[in-house]
């Protein structure tokens, strides 16, 4: 097996060693590891702001995220969005944190009315060089061609993803300190 074997604890090895006779040790152990895995809260702790104009998309989203960990926001449109940031960089300043991210990630529908992603991502940026902060801004969008991509970089965000969001996916963005 893999470095699992860190992420057990006496308590845990105390089941495997009561385990009936007649599951292997190796049985009991992938099941430890296996519950283990479903308790991780990669995104324990993470604030994020999720940004779409389609409800079901949103609150999917945000499930998605809050199952993670996450302690989950929810904006309708761009324009809404950049007023939540503003705020929050606004609030933080005011009670002396000016360097800390209001939220840890933003994820960023790029077709909306109102105020689309793009756009709103461009005013994000403008208004977080008040700040010197950067808040990762995660693209999400219907369209996977490179040139989406390249248009969602050009905007100032920093990851871009393919709806439905898929968990996988979302990992491999986070834990990746390079534009995807």
């Amino acid at each position: 097996m893999e470095s699992t074997a860190q992420e057990i604890n006496t308590e845990d090895l105390n089941l495997l060693n009561r385990s009936n006779s007649s599951v292997s040790h190796t049985s009991s152990l992938q099941q430890i590891v296996i519950h283990k895995q479903r308790d991780n809260k990669p995104l324990d702790g993470k604030r994020i702001l999720v940004v779409e104009d389609n409800d079901l998309l949103r609150r999917l989203t945000a499930t998605s995220l809050c199952k993670l960990g996450a302690n989950v926001e929810r904006s309708t449109n761009g324009e809404e969005a950049l007023n939540q940031v503003c705020k929050a960089l606004s609030d933080q300043k005011k009670e002396g944190d000016s360097k800390s991210l209001p939220y840890d990630y933003i994820f960023m529908d790029c077709e909306m009315p109102i105020m689309n992603g793009y756009e709103a991502t461009r005013l994000i940026r403008i208004e977080e060089k008040q700040y010197d902060v950067h808040i990762p801004i995660i693209a999400l969008t219907a369209h996977a061609m490179p040139e989406e991509a390249s248009k969602s970089f050009d905007a100032g965000m920093d990851f871009h993803l393919t709806k439905p969001l898929q968990v996988d996916k979302l990992m491999d963005v986070i834990q990746s300190p390079h534009k995807q």
